[in-house]
């Protein structure tokens, strides 16, 4: 990252973050990757998320800080990040930061599985509006595409496309839950519905594995699909039956590597 816009973070800073998170990992063993891919959430989401809620995903209440200095300090790099992300969102300069991981060939690459892991969280902050209209609206999961395609690439969600098609007060996010084979009395039926044409539901496309230059491309795309997700929000509030209900937070995987913008 060269040009810092004034509004957000030094690499200096963005370093000193990480190594807070890194020495002080929360309940979900966030680093910087997804803390921004959680606060990335946070802003676009259909409603507003007070900081009381997606703060206890970073640090820990009684165990966070060690003084009051440095809770100061890191309260307020955390505070300049979300504003980071609000400000790139209307100057559609945003970029995600994702990790940097090791490869066996030697080098290294870009891993969005952090991002992925915080935006999931952020997701399920408002799991009802978010899994009653990926339930309900194509348009939104076509949007998604690149963040749905990585995350499963990734393993940070594993769909289940029988379940998405149904939403209950018991589902976190269509998506969450574990993929499962069809009971064998179903197979036919599913084979026959194939045969006739029936239309395959549209995450089904997004669990096959991807090619290289897809995973390249679901990568660069993920910039435009958060903007055109904040954009859908603000063009299709949810209704009252999709109004914030309480929902357990999902235990996220742990993860290496450095961040990377």
């Amino acid at each position: 990252m060269t040009d810092t816009p004034p509004y957000g973070l030094t690499d200096e800073e963005l370093e000193e973050l990480n190594e807070y998170f890194a020495n002080n990992p929360g309940p979900y063993q966030f680093g910087l990757d997804a803390a921004h891919g959680l606060l990335t959430a946070v802003v676009v989401a259909p409603e507003p998320v007070a900081a009381s809620e997606w703060l206890p995903l970073l640090i820990e209440d009684e165990e966070g800080f060690g003084d009051a200095d440095l809770a100061n300090r890191v309260l307020a790099l955390i505070v300049r990040l979300y504003n980071s992300v609000v400000q790139e969102l209307e100057a559609f300069t945003y970029q995600p930061i994702y990790a940097e991981t090791d490869v066996e060939e030697g080098g290294t690459r870009l891993s969005p599985k952090g991002w992925c892991e915080g935006f999931a969280a952020g997701i399920d902050l408002r799991s009802e509006i978010w899994g009653t209209r990926l339930g309900s609206d194509p348009r939104l999961i076509e949007l998604m595409d690149p963040i749905i395609r990585l995350s499963a690439e990734e393993g940070v969600l594993d769909i289940d496309v029988e379940d998405a098609e149904e939403t209950s007060d018991e589902e976190l996010l269509p998506g969450e839950q574990p993929l499962h084979e069809p009971p064998a009395g179903e197979v036919a039926e599913t084979e026959a519905q194939e045969e006739s044409g029936a239309p395959e539901h549209p995450l089904t496309h997004m669990l096959e594995p991807m090619s290289e230059p897809d995973y390249d491309a679901a990568l660069n795309g993920v910039a435009a699909a958060v903007a055109d997700i904040q954009q859908y929000w603000r063009d299709f509030r949810p209704g009252q039956d999709e109004s914030f209900a309480d929902a357990p937070k999902l235990i996220r995987r742990k993860r290496g590597g450095q961040w990377v913008h």
